[in-house]
């Protein structure tokens, strides 16, 4: 599995970096999001084929993005 687009979504830097080199290391074009609002414009301009998702932000909760 290559070329798969993924979407990081947390508001944690630390957290994004090892997800993004772990993704990257096995080939994935990876985009990061540090909140929900926007992760909602990303979502809105590009299709993702999955989105990790952080569900305690302060700005939205990722409950609210799945919705």
């Amino acid at each position: 599995m290559a070329n798969e687009k993924i979407l990081i979504v947390d508001d944690e830097l630390s957290v994004r970096m090892a997800l993004r080199t772990a993704f990257v290391r096995e080939g994935m074009e990876v985009a990061e999001a540090s909140g929900g609002y926007e992760a909602m414009v990303m979502l809105e301009k590009k299709r993702f084929d999955l989105i990790v998702l952080d569900v305690m932000m302060d700005d939205m909760d990722g409950y609210s993005i799945l919705q």
